[in-house]
């Protein structure tokens, strides 16, 4: 018996050999334990919200943008139509106050006319500086109406005013909304004429208007060259994966985080802000086109 105990005891583990103490807190302490419960709850949550999402839903929240677009229109013609309105009263307040000084001047002057006649006065009651004061007054003050007029015709027209060019943007950028939104759910394989098509027309109007302005060098900026790769890739080397790849990181990163970054924004009605967020956000849609939702793309585009 006393053999078999001690060849017992042998054969136990090193971790029986651990103190009582250890053992018996090492037992009654909690194990700590991992749940799945948050992340699975999570994720059938925005499967839940994003699940309702339809093209009339977009339709709707383009709708209230929309609306408040022209309730902002609509305060600033407001603002700079009582604006213009209280600069007119202090101008005809302002030249009532200049033609009573020169009233006051003239009765002072033919008062002391008798009395001064004979010290280089003339007639009329004014000296010859005082002519010239008089002269400089009237033309400081009449440069100063003309700029605050034109300052608020300019205004004026800019809030009341839309351009027929306006108008033209305005329809092209709503229909391109839709349109791209079809083309991906119908006719993916379009959407790389389509980019071209608007390239065309678009990009020619940048280059017109940034010349104009003095502004072509921003025209080597790295979103034209991004856009022009895109352009070969889709039709002249459309079998070259350096090609592809180059085009497709660049597209989906730093194209994407201009975005944010510029701010660009969805203007309708303003031309520059159209083609601003095109060649920004074009690329990477046309891209993820290519790689995802392209019908038998190794056919056209092999990858």
């Amino acid at each position: 018996m006393a053999g078999s105990s001690s060849e017992g005891m042998l054969l136990q583990s090193p971790d029986s050999l651990e103190p009582p103490s250890t053992m018996s807190s090492a037992m009654n302490s909690p194990r700590p334990g991992l749940s799945r419960a948050n992340s699975l709850s999570f994720t059938t949550d925005v499967d839940d919200n994003f699940s309702g999402l339809t093209l009339l839903d977009a339709l709707v929240v383009l709708d209230s943008h929309l609306d408040l677009a022209s309730r902002n229109i609509k305060k600033k013609t407001y603002e700079w139509k009582t604006r213009a309105e209280s600069t007119a009263i202090q101008v005809k307040r302002q030249a009532e106050e200049v033609l009573n000084q020169q009233r006051r001047r003239r009765r002072k002057a033919t008062g002391s006319a008798a009395s001064g006649a004979g010290d280089g006065q003339a007639t009329d009651g004014f000296t010859d500086d005082d002519r010239i004061d008089i002269d400089r007054e009237l033309l400081r003050f009449r440069e100063k109406i003309q700029k605050r007029v034109s300052a608020v015709r300019t205004k004026w027209k800019d809030q009341r005013v839309v351009s027929l060019r306006d108008k033209i943007s305005f329809f092209f950028g709503v229909e391109l909304v839709l349109l791209s939104a079809l083309l991906v759910g119908f006719k993916p394989e379009w959407v790389p004429g389509v980019y071209t098509a608007l390239s065309a027309y678009l990009f020619p109007i940048r280059i017109y208007e940034y010349r104009k302005k003095h502004y072509a060098l921003f025209l080597a900026d790295l979103c034209y060259i991004v856009n022009a790769m895109c352009l070969l890739y889709i039709w002249v080397f459309p079998g070259s994966p350096i090609l592809f790849v180059a085009s497709y990181a660049l597209a989906h990163g730093p194209l994407c985080t201009a975005i944010a970054t510029w701010r660009n924004s969805l203007v309708f009605h303003s031309v520059d802000k159209v083609t601003s967020l095109f060649i920004h956000i074009y690329p990477p849609f046309v891209f993820t086109v290519l790689r995802h939702l392209y019908p038998n793309v190794e056919l056209k585009y092999p990858l």
